[in-house]
């Protein structure tokens, strides 16, 4: 990615996507899977992209939405201290290990520093499995757990999920 280009035009078209237009949420590969990898290939072919290119414009569309779901919160400005709220942006996953995207938010952020959660004492790698962890306990013990952070205020504690059991196989019914 850091020998390529921005394909501009790629970007606006991807950026165009119903996704982007949906607010904060979370996806998978069932959206930015191997089916939206094979799109910007065929799109990048036809715009004679190299590879490079690509990977800048799949870095630049991953560093945009991003920056598009978190800079309300982080950017929040004080005016008490003429500083924004945030001290930083920490990162988690995958994608807190790509030191040019961690570059490319801070440049998208106005600067903002960038990190990890390992600075902080965490495994990057380990956060999300241990967030599904406590939800899933929250839901089998029937706890809500607040779901709203963004600074309205709001008390949203909803049970997350819930918990469902296969089918009973009738053979087995009354069996020990």
């Amino acid at each position: 990615a850091a020998r390529g280009k921005v394909s501009r035009r790629l970007l606006s078209t991807l950026l165009a996507s119903p996704y982007f237009a949906g607010g904060n949420r979370s996806t998978g590969r069932e959206e930015f899977g191997e089916s939206m990898a094979s799109q910007m290939i065929a799109h990048g072919k036809k715009m004679h992209l190299t590879a490079a290119d690509l990977l800048a414009t799949a870095l630049e569309l991953t560093a945009t939405a991003i920056v598009t779901s978190v800079s309300t919160f982080v950017m929040r400005y004080s005016h008490r201290t003429g500083r924004t709220l945030a001290g930083g942006l920490y990162l988690t996953g995958g994608g807190s290990h790509n030191r040019l995207l961690r570059q490319r938010l801070s440049e998208l952020l106005g600067g903002l520093p960038v990190a990890t959660v390992r600075d902080l004492g965490f495994d990057p790698d380990l956060v999300e499995a241990a967030a599904f962890a406590v939800m899933g306990a929250s839901t089998l013990w029937s706890r809500p757990l607040p779901t709203r952070f963004d600074g309205t205020n709001q008390d949203v504690r909803p049970v997350l999920g819930m918990i469902c059991q296969p089918p009973v196989n009738r053979l087995h019914q009354g069996r020990r």
